[in-house]
């Protein structure tokens, strides 16, 4: 028999004398040969490292940021971060409808249709990322300084530290990110 076939389970096959769908049947391993079980735990030991080696590097590089930045500059760089990684859900899940609506209009054979859902997405997408660069572009040039009086504490902080002309040029690097980040999210959906 060729390979990925037989008693090794990669076809489907059956071990011998086992009925289909019966559970006292011993398992069968998959086509690469080695049994679920040991496949499972090696991925999910892969998994739970990688994770912990990526929360790890992120309370260095917070540590080093801290200690390079200062404390109020800081803020205001992990005020930015907060707002690049929301903003990536900008699209107010437009995207993820996308995922949910193509698939099935190409499955019912409306092309049209999957081809006008990607499309209306997409402009939405891109309003949604001008948006976001409108209000950063603003709040960096003091255009939003009218609300000041009207919002407190560390907020009103984070509102007058992004009108500080030393900091524009990172505050509007975000925000030139932002729609660039969305469209990330799009087109890498598509793939």
């Amino acid at each position: 028999m060729p390979p990925g076939h037989g008693q090794d389970g990669g076809g489907g096959a059956e071990q011998p004398g086992a009925r289909p769908g019966d559970p006292t049947a011993p398992p069968v391993a998959p086509p690469g040969g080695e049994p679920l079980r040991r496949t499972l735990v090696r991925s999910a030991a892969q998994f739970s490292f990688a994770t912990v080696a990526s929360q790890a590097s992120g309370l260095l590089r917070a540590y080093f940021v801290g200690k390079a930045l200062g404390p109020a500059v800081a803020g205001v760089w992990i005020g930015l971060q907060l707002v690049l990684s929301y903003g990536a859900n900008a699209h107010l899940g437009a995207i993820f409808g996308m995922h949910r609506n193509v698939p099935l209009l190409r499955g019912r054979g409306d092309d049209a249709g999957a081809d006008a859902t990607e499309r209306s997405t997409l402009g939405f997408t891109l309003l949604a990322g001008l948006l976001c660069l409108a209000f950063v572009v603003a709040s960096s040039l003091g255009a939003l300084s009218p609300l000041e009086p009207h919002v407190h504490g560390r907020a009103k902080d984070l509102l007058l530290h992004l009108r500080d002309p030393a900091l524009r040029p990172v505050a509007l690097g975000i925000g030139v990110l932002l729609p660039v980040n969305l469209l990330r999210s799009y087109y890498v959906t598509l793939s």
